[in-house]
C-alpha cells in the first residue's frame, strides 16, 4: 500500500527542489578525522597481513573510543584467538558494542552465536532479532540465515514463501548458498506461489483483518492531512513489524509531514521495512544513498539496494540500474567495504560546492542563477509578478543526475519547474505550483504535477535558496 500519490508528489517536487537549493550553506566545512582514519586503516592493514599482535595494539584504543569497526575486529580476533587469547565472552563484549552502533557484521555474528548457542544460551528469538537488524542493512549472510530459519521453522512458523523472499534478497547480492537453495524443488514450488512484487499492505498472518483495518485507518488520516493521527496509527504497527507501516513512516519523516523533517528517522524505518523485503523501501534506500539524504552519498550502496528492489521485480529499479552512474558503480564495486579513509575522502569530495551567482547566461527564457555539482538553478524574470511585499516567479531546477520520487515506485525525472512565492519583507518563500519533467530544462514527459501551495519557510542566510529570493526581490 503506497501513501497517497498526490501528497508524495508534493513532497518530492517541493522537497527535492528546495532540499538541493536550501540544504547546503555556502562555505560549509566538514571535518574529516584523518588521524583516526589513518589509525583504523593501519590496524586493518596489519590484520589483513596476519600481524594480529600489531592489529590488536592499533585497534584496541580505537575500539575503547567507540570505533565500531575496530570493535568488530577485536571481537573477531577474540573469537578466533588471533593475536590474543581466545575468549568468547570478550568477543561477545566487542561484538555487542559494535552491533549497538549498527555494525551489520557484528549483528550477523551475534545472530549466528545465538542460533548455535556459542558463548551464550541458544536463543532463536535473539538470533532472529540480530539477523533482522543486519539484514536491514543488506547483509546477505543475515538474509540467507533468515531464509534458513523460515525454511526450517526455527523460532518462527515455517514459511517457505517467506524463506524464498529472504533467499532471493541474498542471492541478488551474489550469495551462492542462497542461489543454490532456490534451485531446490520445494523452493521452486514456493517461488511459483509467491507474487513477483510485494504488496505494500501485506499483513502478518495473525489478526490480519484487524491489522488491515488499522493500517487503512492510518491511510485515511494521512489522506485527510491528519498526519499526527496517521503516525499514531502506524507507529504501533511498525513497531510490531508491519512492513507497510514502517515504509510509510519512512516516507512521512523524509517528507516532514506532521513532524520535523528527519532523514535519520526515515532511514531507520526504510531499513526495517527493507529487511522484510519491502520493495518500495528498498528502492527508497537506494534513492537516499544515491542522493545523499541523511547519509553519505554512496553510489555503490545505492546500487546494492536498487539491485535488491530489481530482484523483486521493480521496473523502476531496473531502469535506474541502466543509468551511467549505476553502470559505473557496478563496474567499480569491490567485494569488501571501502576503508574509513576512502569513505571520508568520498564524503569530502561529494560535498556540494558553493553556488556562484552569474545572471548573464540565458536559455529558452530562463536566466541562470547558479549551480553546483548536482543542480543548476534558473529563474524566468518575464514571469515575475509583484504585489506589495510579495513576488511570484517561475524557477527551474535542472539536475545533473536522474532523480527519483519516494513512495511512487521510483519514477525518474531530470528537472522541476516551480512557481515560487517570495516574501521580500519577511525573508520567506513557498512553492505554489510544480511540475516534474523527465527531461532537462523542463522538457519531456510531465512525471508529476502539483497545484497545492506549500508552507512558508524562512530563507536561511547564505543559503542557495537565498540566491533565488534575492533574484526575485531585488529585480
Amino acid at each position: 500500500m503506497l501513501i497517497s500519490t498526490h501528497d508524495t508528489m508534493h513532497h518530492n517536487i517541493a522537497l527535492i527542489f528546495q532540499r538541493w537549493l536550501i540544504a547546503a550553506c555556502i562555505g560549509c566545512v566538514l571535518g574529516t578525522g584523518t588521524a583516526a582514519a589513518d589509525s583504523d586503516q593501519d590496524g586493518l592493514a596489519a590484520y589483513s597481513k596476519g600481524d594480529y599482535a600489531q592489529a590488536s595494539r592499533i585497534l584496541r584504543p580505537l575500539a575503547a573510543q567507540g570505533d565500531a569497526g575496530a570493535q568488530y575486529f577485536l571481537g573477531l580476533m577474540h573469537e578466533r584467538g588471533e593475536g590474543v587469547t581466545k575468549n568468547l565472552q570478550e568477543a561477545l563484549k566487542w561484538y555487542r558494542l559494535a552491533a549497538a552502533q549498527g555494525n551489520d557484521k557484528a549483528q550477523f555474528i551475534l545472530g549466528r552465536m545465538c542460533l548455535n548457542g556459542k558463548g551464550v544460551p541458544k536463543d532463536y528469538q535473539e538470533a532472529l532479532k540480530w539477523y533482522r537488524l543486519a539484514a536491514a542493512q543488506g547483509n546477505d549472510g543475515a538474509q540467507y540465515s533468515l531464509g534458513w530459519m523460515y525454511e526450517n521453522g526455527k523460532g518462527i512458523t515455517r514459511d517457505y514463501r517467506e524463506a524464498v523472499k529472504w533467499f532471493r534478497l541474498a542471492a541478488a547480492q551474489g550469495n551462492d548458498r542462497a542461489r543454490k537453495t532456490l534451485e531446490r524443488p520445494e523452493m521452486v514450488a514456493a517461488a511459483q506461489n509467491l507474487a513477483t512484487t510485494q504488496v505494500q499492505s501485506q499483513q502478518p498472518q495473525h489478526s490480519a483483518s484487524n491489522r488491515t483495518s488499522t493500517f487503512d485507518n492510518g491511510k485515511k488520516a494521512y489522506d485527510k492531512g491528519d498526519y499526527a493521527q496517521a503516525i499514531k496509527t502506524w507507529e504501533p504497527l511498525a513497531t510490531q513489524g508491519h512492513a507497510g507501516a514502517q515504509n510509510n513512516l519512512g516516507v512521512i519523516y523524509v517528507m516532514g509531514k506532521g513532524v520535523i523533517r528527519d532523514d535519520q528517522e526515515a532511514l531507520k524505518w526504510f531499513r526495517l521495512a527493507a529487511a522484510q523485503g519491502d520493495v518500495n523501501a528498498q528502492y527508497s534506500l537506494g534513492a537516499m544513498y544515491r542522493m545523499g539524504y541523511g547519509i553519505t552519498q554512496d553510489a555503490q550502496e545505492a546500487l546494492k539496494w536498487f539491485r535488491l528492489a530489481a530482484a523483486q521485480g521493480s521496473e523502476s529499479a531496473k531502469e535506474i540500474l541502466k543509468h551511467p552512474e549505476m553502470v559505473e558503480a557496478a563496474q567499480n564495486l569491490a567485494p569488501m567495504q571501502a576503508q574509513p579513509q576512502q569513505l571520508q575522502q568520498s564524503q569530502q569530495s561529494q560535498q556540494p560546492q558553493p553556488l556562484v551567482s552569474n545572471r548573464t547566461e540565458t536559455k529558452a527564457g530562463w536566466v541562470y542563477v547558479g549551480d553546483d555539482e548536482t543542480v543548476t538553478a534558473y529563474s524566468a524574470p518575464a514571469t515575475r509578478r509583484k504585489a506589495g511585499n510579495k513576488v511570484t516567479m517561475w524557477d527551474l531546477a535542472d539536475f545533473k543526475m536522474v532523480q527519483e520520487l519516494f513512495g511512487l515506485g521510483g519514477k525518474s525525472y531530470m528537472s522541476v519547474r516551480q512557481q515560487n512565492e517570495y516574501d521580500c519583507k519577511e525573508n520567506k518563500s513557498r512553492s505554489l505550483h510544480s511540475t516534474a519533467h523527465s527531461g532537462n530544462m523542463g522538457e519531456g514527459e510531465i512525471i508529476g504535477r502539483l497545484n497545492k501551495p506549500g508552507d512558508w519557510e524562512s530563507v536561511p542566510p547564505n543559503s542557495r535558496i537565498e540566491l533565488l529570493w534575492k533574484f526575485a526581490c531585488e529585480n
